[in-house]
């Protein structure tokens, strides 16, 4: 018995026999062939992960990056799983598709590489080296046709071609064209709006765009009832309200008449050359 206690590795054999004697006598069927494969299944992770960890150690280093790794590729499949329940993501002969959970293919093997987005729960496409959004059916809501398709907020999404910018959506409707340098949004004017021809920076939850062309800016998206919602309520076109520090409390009590006269103002100045600060 004693030598018994001092072997630990015959010891944890010796629980584990108990442990499951008595859960079998508490459940008909825990010790059935099926059940013990399916624990084995739903443990493999955890076994892979263990051995990984015990040939570190016996090689007499340290490896904590274990804890990590599982909690990020847990987060990331229930991420996917929650965008694209059932589907998973296969390649045959160097091309990928997508499969339901029945092994049913709901998207065809016909595009360079499909990737999973984080930032948006979205699948990329890319097929003829352009890119494209997949949707939980399989098909193409966003053609494959940008160079660059980028996070979507609020539905919406800034994209590239040809060195030129434009937004859509997750139709796949383009919302402005593509034929502006550089496109960001209005919640960028609190800093600097400079030169976005490299970088687009897109943190869309608002419907306004600056837009850069040939040098000159422009606001694009807006119309006179945002406008007239903003200068009334201070609520943005997003629903969310102005800081506030901003006096739309000031302007609220002009007449319909007087606000759009402020719009049309607006609308008639010319575009603003260089560089605009708020």
């Amino acid at each position: 018995m004693n030598r018994l206690l001092k072997n630990r590795e015959i010891l944890l054999v010796v629980i584990i026999a108990i442990m499951v004697a008595g859960f079998s006598t508490r459940a008909q069927g825990f010790a059935s062939p099926g059940n013990l494969a399916n624990i084995f299944n739903d443990t493999s992770i955890l076994i892979i992960l263990a051995l990984g960890q015990m040939t570190v150690i016996l090689t007499k280093s340290i490896d904590l990056s274990v804890a990590a790794n599982l909690a990020f590729t847990g987060m990331a499949v229930a991420m996917t799983n929650a965008a694209y329940p059932g589907t998973v993501i296969f390649e045959n002969n160097g091309k990928a598709g997508m499969l339901d959970l029945q092994g049913k293919e709901i998207g065809k093997p016909v595009y360079e590489s499909l990737v999973y987005s984080y930032d948006d729960s979205l699948v990329r496409a890319k097929q003829d080296g352009k890119t494209g959004v997949l949707s939980p059916a399989g098909m193409l809501s966003v053609p494959a046709k940008y160079a660059q398709i980028n996070m979507f907020t609020a539905g919406q999404a800034v994209v590239s071609l040809n060195a030129k910018f434009g937004v859509t959506d997750k139709s796949g409707r383009e919302i402005i064209p593509l034929q502006y340098d550089a496109i960001t949004t209005t919640d960028a004017i609190g800093r600097e709006i400079r030169n976005y021809a490299e970088k687009v920076v897109l943190n869309d939850t608002f419907r306004a765009y600056i837009v850069k062309k040939q040098g000159r800016y422009g606001l694009l998206a807006w119309n006179e009832a945002d406008f007239l919602r903003l200068m009334r309520t201070g609520q943005r076109p997003d629903g969310r309200q102005l800081h506030r520090m901003m006096p739309w409390k000031s302007y609220s009590a002009m007449q319909d008449v007087e606000l759009r006269a402020v719009w049309t103002y607006l609308r008639s100045l010319p575009p603003v050359e260089g560089r605009t600060r708020s």
